[in-house]
């Protein structure tokens, strides 16, 4: 412990840490949902299945190798499938109070209270509790952000080892998730601009730290082909990302009643002399605190500027899960620059009341005993579901994911495409049912049942026990039953009967010719 800090402190970081770990295991159990379906069938064979089934849903393989690694030492389970996101979300907490104890110059509950909001932080906890990369995301980016504030932002005499610290979590970010680049992007924009304004080092110093801040480019240039490809088929990814405007922004923001309430609290404390000391110049103890607001705004207008010229749209939370911690970080330092105890006490008060307003634990908790309500796809139980038609009718499941890559089969059906959208019923939950086949249609963009012929005939010759199943993953009933509509129209079927699992809906069919058959 830094000297001067009290030994309290240490006991209540680990009683943080306790109470975030209780919060993340209340449902790490949970079903998986389709982007952690994903992570399950890229871990499940072999290491080397891993990178290539990675890249055929857009994503880097570097994450996937330690899921690898947790699944095959401690066996398949929604557990070992999350457990890295676990541990990256209880290091955050830890990373972040040490950072922010690190920018402040005294003793101060301010690092807790950066520890304890990402505690408690609904957002923080889903994806402690996902099977995907972005709480490492999220752990790696508060270590970054620090690197590049000491490197090129506030600390002073700017420090070549900071900066090949940056340059290492950089690195490590951008293989973790492509998104990550838009962040790494703004940071070198800003750092150049800091770099050539300030005054000192020479014109070689200079253009040392200007190549020091190009040298994370390299990233995107070693996979220029898989970004070319996923850049193709951007307008696909506004199936996920419907927000526009101030709500999509928000979205990004979820801390923002807090990050609103501390800059009031902040101009009425110091009387709108905001960073100023009281003879007008710069106070240096705001440095931390501006470094931080300007990474924030920077990534928040590039965002809100490529989704408004509809180059991609990024605008979205896990596309930008790299500077989420920052309010949880200004929040807790800016408890260190209120002048007086009194403040700080009302400044707790505050943050408090709009922490606890604006939590979904209570009213859900009552509801139906969870602490968050956002996965809601029970694919282990429609599993199940299909094992026990299966061991009695052969099975034709016609599978409508709702996934950004399935519109593309309106065009052609690659074998390796088809195989890919196979993966919800191909990863941890897979039926166990010899009697049955799976072939992929798309969800959105219109459906043509003509590749029907393309599934394998059942063991035995067709009779009125054979079944047609749908698995549909959507919240839109209406949709749903627009599908089967077509399919009923285009096919000799007829409906038998649709069972929900959550926002998936698995509706049984059987040949028309059969209606007057027992079942």
């Amino acid at each position: 412990m830094r000297s001067g800090w009290p030994r309290r402190d240490s006991i209540a970081l680990a009683g943080v840490l306790l109470l975030a770990l209780g919060l993340r295991l209340w449902q790490i159990r949970e079903p998986l949902w389709v982007d952690e379906l994903h992570t399950s069938w890229c871990v499940m064979e072999s290491f080397h299945d891993v990178a290539p089934r990675a890249r055929m849903g857009n994503q880097s393989p570097l994450y996937f190798y330690l899921a690898w690694c947790s699944v095959h030492a401690l066996g398949p389970s929604e557990f070992s499938l999350r457990l890295p996101s676990l541990l990256a979300g209880l290091a955050l907490i830890a990373c972040s109070y040490q950072v922010v104890r690190k920018a402040v110059s005294r003793p101060s509950i301010g690092p807790l209270l950066t520890a304890l909001l990402l505690a408690v932080d609904s957002t923080a906890i889903f994806y402690a509790q996902e099977a995907r990369p972005y709480a490492l995301v999220q752990c790696l980016g508060v270590l970054q952000i620090d690197a590049w504030c000491r490197a090129f932002g506030y600390a002073g005499n700017r420090s070549r080892s900071h900066a090949w610290r940056w340059i290492s979590f950089s690195l490590l970010l951008f293989f973790l998730h492509y998104t990550c680049m838009l962040v790494i992007a703004v940071q070198i924009v800003i750092g150049a601009v800091a770099v050539w304004s300030q005054g000192g080092g020479g014109w070689r110093a200079r253009w040392t730290e200007s190549l020091l801040l190009a040298v994370p480019l390299a990233g995107p240039l070693a996979v220029g082909n898989q970004l070319r490809s996923i850049a193709s088929h951007a307008d696909d990814w506004r199936m996920i990302v419907p927000q526009d405007g101030l709500a999509a922004l928000l979205a990004v923001l979820p801390q923002w009643p807090e990050v609103l309430g501390s800059l009031v609290c902040l101009l009425l404390a110091t009387r709108l002399s905001f960073g100023r000391r009281a003879d007008g110049e710069p106070n240096p103890r705001w440095r931390p605190f501006f470094a931080w607001s300007t990474i924030l705004a920077g990534a928040l207008i590039a965002a809100v500027v490529i989704d408004q010229l509809r180059l991609a749209p990024i605008l979205h939370l896990r596309y930008l899960i790299l500077v989420a911690t920052i309010p949880a970080l200004l929040i807790g330092y800016a408890e260190t620059l209120l002048p007086t105890r009194r403040w700080r006490i009302a400044y707790l008060l505050v943050i408090a009341l709009l922490t606890a307003g604006g939590s979904p634990f209570a009213p859900q908790l009552l509801r139906d005993g969870r602490l968050l309500a956002d996965r809601s796809e029970d694919w282990s139980s429609l599993v199940r579901e299909l094992d026990s038609l299966g061991g009695r009718h052969p099975m034709r499941v016609l599978l409508f994911g709702n996934l950004i890559e399935d519109g593309r089969l309106r065009d052609s059906r690659p074998a390796d495409l088809v195989e890919y959208l196979r993966f919800p019923l191909r990863g941890l939950y897979r039926p166990t049912s010899s009697e049955w086949a799976v072939i992929p249609f798309p969800t959105r963009t219109g459906t043509n049942f003509d590749a029907l012929h393309l599934l394998p005939a059942p063991a035995r010759a067709p009779s009125s026990q054979d079944r047609y199943v749908t698995v549909i993953r959507s919240g839109d009933l209406r949709l749903v039953q627009g599908i089967e509509d077509q399919l009923l129209d285009s096919q000799p079927l007829r409906f038998v009967r649709r069972t929900a699992f959550g926002r998936l809906w698995l509706t049984e069919f059987a040949p028309r010719e059969s209606a007057d058959a027992s079942e």
